[in-house]
């Protein structure tokens, strides 16, 4: 699996979650979890050692898996088989979880992955996912499991980008990696890494929104207003830049041009259900 679709089947789910909480601290500002509520009643999965089988996460802050009987099958048979086969099972383990918005386990299963097959997109996969799962809520308010996941999407990443710098996706997570590692030494890091890849390419919407979004964060918004911009000149139909935009203008006190964009947003059929909503909830806000 690609890492570009890693992010794809994931990234949108968890840039509606921002938008619909609004502007955190940047440590918490990405990636709320949303994980369906039912798995938190079911039981574990079977689990025996990371390297050799299905993987565990021991805190009891994670919500356990939902039973699944193809899901308890490919864990089984990770014990069985090796080489090819194994890193086939791997990741197809990797994808379902991915889009199920696991990332903590996801993010295990990539680890092994990544050691069983150390490619750079495997690698790359691994660093993101654990980025991920580093801003899952219930990670994030265990401070073991959370350094646990910040350090290796940094370690991953960092490697990554040293081993191949002119891949972009590996940058942006590895710039959100250290903005969100709560570490003092780490923030102009993570700026600057995504600035770099503005640099290198202006047009890298991820990029763009994440630096939006901070300037946002940090009261620039004429500098944000110029962000989210310049993503919908790229990207028209990018709509939680859209959202942000109306914030921004909502910020900046010019609510009837924050209304004229959220109005817009809400009769767009196309739009996401959790955009329109957010839309909706923001708009009532405004005199």
């Amino acid at each position: 699996m690609s890492t570009s679709s890693t992010i794809s089947n994931s990234g949108r789910s968890l840039r509606i979650t921002v938008i619909v909480l609004g502007i955190l601290v940047c440590g918490m500002l990405f990636f709320a979890d949303k994980t369906n509520l039912h798995n938190k009643n079911e039981n574990t999965i079977s689990t025996t050692s990371v390297s050799t089988g299905p993987v565990e996460n021991v805190s009891s802050n994670i919500p356990p898996l939902a039973k699944d009987e193809k899901f308890d099958a490919w864990t089984s048979k990770l014990e069985e088989v090796n080489g090819a086969e194994k890193t086939v099972l791997l990741d197809s383990i990797v994808q379902l979880l991915t889009t199920r918005n696991r990332f903590e386990y996801a993010a295990d299963y990539a680890d092994q992955l990544a050691q069983t097959e150390s490619s750079l997109t495997n690698r790359i996969q691994a660093g993101i996912l654990s980025q991920k799962a580093s801003q899952l809520e219930y990670v994030r308010s265990d401070s073991v499991l959370f350094r646990k996941y910040s350090q290796k999407a940094i370690t991953y990443l960092s490697a990554a980008v040293e081993e191949s710098p002119e891949a972009e996706d590996a940058k942006v997570y590895l710039g959100l990696s250290y903005v969100q590692s709560g570490l003092a030494e780490n923030s102009m890091k993570g700026i600057m890494t995504l600035r770099n890849v503005l640099e290198q390419n202006p047009d890298n919407i991820e990029a763009g929104y994440y630096m939006g979004i901070f300037s946002l964060q940090t009261n620039q918004l004429e500098k944000a207003k110029e962000r989210f911009e310049k993503i919908l000149e790229v990207a028209p139909d990018y709509m939680p830049a859209r959202l942000q935009l109306a914030q921004t203008m909502i910020r900046m006190e010019q609510p009837d041009k924050a209304k004229i964009i959220l109005e817009e947003l809400i009769r767009n059929r196309e739009a996401d259900d959790e955009i329109r909503l957010a839309a909706r909830e923001l708009i009532n806000t405004l005199p």
